[in-house]
């Protein structure tokens, strides 16, 4: 299988440049020990080493990539800029080498994330999702890997906008395998799917038709909001808002889309991405260079924002933060020593005097109500 990535390619670090690529998650390197046999080709040329550390790949180049988890971090041969140096870039993956167990255990775990992630928003806006005749419930999901949690809440009876600025491409090798195991096991969870025809038609068409379910390919900050004012009953996200790159800019188009007293549910893990076992790593690196990132919307790593920064954002733009459950800590050991090293490196002054709190938590679920202007 041989996949085209298009630009744009986010600089990420050095000659570092990184591309999302949700879809081919089943091929990547992960914590859990899973190989990658991924080949990474520049004008059908293969480049390399792969597996490389993103530290390398940063300082030295020279085709050096890491496919890890839903990510391609690569540099080209000559060290140029992939998006304007005129070459075509591609992944060859070798799928006769992918055990099936595994194939079967990645599409388990991405079932099992949308369930989740499905029955924990409903649960608590139930009432909310009292579908009738009468009322059918908008929707607006932001950021989606693929369409899991839109073709359930559609399948009961909502309209469903997802925002998403990455393509969602059908994989003949996963999306199939996992609609059919979501439409079996939904009703197993309690989620009871009163038009199957929404699935059926996302598996005939192979996601070319996705009733009830519009996709618009663009961000959070740069949405089209003027249709949608005060349209939505519902607004969620998962683990999306950490990688953000203008926050009040998606809390004001949130706002806007948003009706009076409708609840919003969002998951922000706080953590650097780049290492969850070090998850303030990023707090250690230069004020401006980060900016820099944000600005170039490198969010790759996260966005550096601590908690109390994003809910001045939430409080400001009109929503009130209803409940907020930690979900993850950082030990005080561990926030004890990082204290020290981002005081003696003397890089990051924002942080620098960073609170307790903003550095105890690593994880937070949010329920917001939205107040009428």
């Amino acid at each position: 299988m041989e996949v085209k990535l298009t630009a744009p390619f986010r600089h990420h670090d050095g000659h570092c440049f990184q591309k999302n690529v949700f879809d081919l998650a089943l091929y990547a390197d992960s914590p859990v020990g899973n190989r990658s046999n991924t080949v990474l080709l520049e004008d059908g040329k293969p480049l390399g080493p792969a597996h490389a550390l993103h530290q390398d790949i940063a300082q030295k180049g020279r085709g050096a990539f890491s496919h890890w988890q839903q990510g391609l971090w690569f540099s080209t041969s000559d060290n140029s800029n992939p998006n304007n140096n005129g070459r075509e870039y591609s992944i060859f993956i070798d799928e006769s080498t992918i055990k099936g167990d595994h194939k079967s255990d990645l599409v388990a775990n991405a079932v099992a994330q949308t369930l989740s992630v499905t029955i924990g928003y409903l649960r608590e806006f139930r009432t909310h999702f009292s579908i009738s005749h009468d009322h059918q419930p908008e929707v607006l999901e932001i950021g989606a890997r693929y369409l899991g949690v839109a073709a359930i809440l559609a399948s009961m009876g909502a309209k469903v906008t997802v925002v998403e600025p990455e393509p969602i491409v059908w994989r003949s090798d996963f999306s199939a395998q996992f609609y059919e195991t979501l439409r079996a096991e939904a009703p197993w969870h309690g989620l009871t799917l009163p038009d199957p025809s929404i699935i059926e038609a996302i598996l005939h068409s192979e996601g070319e038709i996705t009733p009830n379910i519009t996709v618009l390919q663009t961000t959070g900050e740069e949405m089209d909001v003027h249709r949608f004012k005060s349209k939505f009953d519902f607004i969620f996200s998962n683990s999306v808002l950490e990688h953000i790159f203008d926050p009040q800019r998606v809390m004001e188009n949130l706002a806007y889309c948003a009706k009076p007293w409708s609840h919003s549910r969002h998951g922000v893990d706080y953590r650097d991405h780049r290492n969850f076992d070090d998850p303030l790593g990023f707090m250690l690196l230069d004020d401006i260079e980060y900016r820099t990132k944000l600005v170039n919307k490198d969010t790759a790593r996260g966005n550096r924002l601590r908690p109390s920064e994003l809910e001045y954002w939430i409080n400001r733009c009109g929503f009130s933060v209803a409940e907020r459950k930690v979900r993850e800590y950082n030990m005080e050991s561990y926030i004890n020593r990082h204290r020290e090293l981002v005081l003696n490196s003397g890089l990051s002054r924002q942080y620098a005097n960073c609170s307790a709190v903003d550095l105890y938590e690593n994880s937070v679920l949010y329920t917001l109500t939205r107040l009428p202007d």
